[in-house]
């Protein structure tokens, strides 16, 4: 079934290259994922457990649905930005001061790491006690959900100063940017042990660099992005080495079961919610959403029942530091794919619902972009591509910094919209 999912999925990347002529069309990127996930977890390999057919169905239907919400050309308002280089920032004073408030936060927690792997912790359990899962010396993560939420606040705006600086970059042709986003992201990588924003920011790098890119600088384009390849293995490489792994088979093993891994994580959850017949209704969806507002309307309004009914049911749907043995020695967490959290809310419908509906948003702002190439559009779809690479790991609405995102940008086009 995974050889049959891969077939179709690729065949749907082939017809939506042809028709749209770009890499980084949602459509073309989505299939082009799910396609080499499909194909990887179809091998097996490591002694990789195989997932279900029910596993494989949701994400071929799945998948089916977003490319479909692609196709439905919704428009965006866009009678403001008829000026090409409007960014997110306001000017550059107000995009430096940001920037340096957002470093300065982070570097005191780079002082945090270096103090702690003195003291003999590794980069990975430092970034388990990120987590709240354990100690590294006396730090543990605050679990409360404010602190949560001012950390999530604080990666929203990391996440659009990236965006914008790769936006800057190749509308504005200058260096600056370039190592202004690289800078927050090598701060992040090693302040947190995380791999994973290694390789979104090369994804975002190309994304950007596809979007700002004329019929001439095809070649400029492809050196940049093929430096940014060789830079992003090396700094992946050299944080495996600082969590306390080796260069060996063992560290191919772990990319592969963190690159199509989800796919038999994804058949135990789907199990594990039909032996207790849960199911969320929005909640598992639209967490980052529910998350902080259920908690505070049910302790500012007494409702503990309501509040232990809630807490109950996420802490099944959403327990995702809960590890799953995949086979071959492999365990898995986390990485339940988007379509999960869909499928517990309600079934197929949700499943079909929730995947077209994010297609029709993700298409709209990429013709959005295409036609107008601002920063207004194209940072919300360097955000948004960031979001279809992690969909092996979760839906966008289950992530607080996203929806905080929105919102900022939402706020920000308002505000423009008034003054010009």
């Amino acid at each position: 079934m995974g050889y049959l999912v891969t077939t179709i999925l690729f065949l749907i990347a082939i017809m939506a290259y042809c028709k749209e002529k770009s890499l980084i069309h949602p459509a073309c990127l989505f299939s082009i994922l799910w396609a080499s996930v499909s194909l990887l977890a179809s091998f097996k390999m490591f002694g990789m457990m195989d997932a279900s057919m029910k596993a494989w169905m949701v994400i071929l239907v799945g998948s089916v649905a977003f490319v479909f919400g692609c196709g439905i050309r919704i428009k965006l308002p866009n009678n403001v930005f008829r000026i090409t280089n409007v960014h997110f920032f306001s000017s550059n004073r107000n995009y430096w001061i940001c920037y340096f408030v957002i470093l300065l936060s982070m570097i005191s927690e780079l002082v945090r790491t270096i103090i702690l792997i003195q003291q003999g912790n590794t980069l990975a359990m430092i970034r388990a006690a990120s987590f709240g899962i354990s100690k590294a010396g006396e730090y543990i993560a605050s679990q409360h959900f404010i602190d949560a939420w001012l950390l999530a606040t604080r990666d929203a705006i990391k996440h659009i100063l990236v965006a914008d600086s790769l936006c800057r970059f190749y509308s504005e042709k200058k260096m600056r940017f370039i190592i202004s986003a690289l800078t927050l992201v090598l701060f992040d990588a090693f302040t947190a042990g995380s791999r994973w924003v290694i390789a979104i920011f090369f994804i975002e790098f190309f994304v950007a660099a596809s979007l700002y890119s004329s019929n001439g600088s095809h070649r400029k384009k492809n050196k940049r992005i093929l430096i940014a390849v060789v830079l992003s293995i090396v700094l992946i490489l050299l944080i495996t080495i600082m969590r306390g792994g080796q260069i060996n088979q063992g560290t191919w093993k772990y990319f592969y079961k963190y690159y199509c891994g989800c796919v038999p994580l994804l058949s135990f959850k789907l199990e594990e919610i039909a032996t207790h017949n849960t199911w969320s209704i929005v909640l598992a969806s639209q967490y980052g959403i529910w998350d902080f507002f259920i908690p505070v309307f049910c302790k500012s309004f007494g409702f503990d029942n309501l509040l232990n009914w809630y807490e109950g049911i996420i802490r099944v749907i959403m327990s995702g530091q809960v590890a799953y043995d995949i086979g071959g020695g492999l365990s898995m967490n986390a990485f339940t794919t988007c379509f999960y959290y869909l499928f517990v809310d309600f079934r197929w419908l949700g499943l079909i619902i929730g995947m077209f509906f994010w297609g029709m948003i993700a298409g709209g702002l990429y013709y959005a972009t295409k036609n107008q190439r601002n920063g207004l559009f194209a940072i919300p779809y360097v955000i948004m591509s960031q979001m279809i690479i992690k969909s092996v790991q979760n839906y966008p609405l289950t992530r607080e910094f996203f929806i905080i995102s929105l919102i900022l940008i939402f706020f920000f086009r308002q505000n423009y919209a008034k003054t010009n």
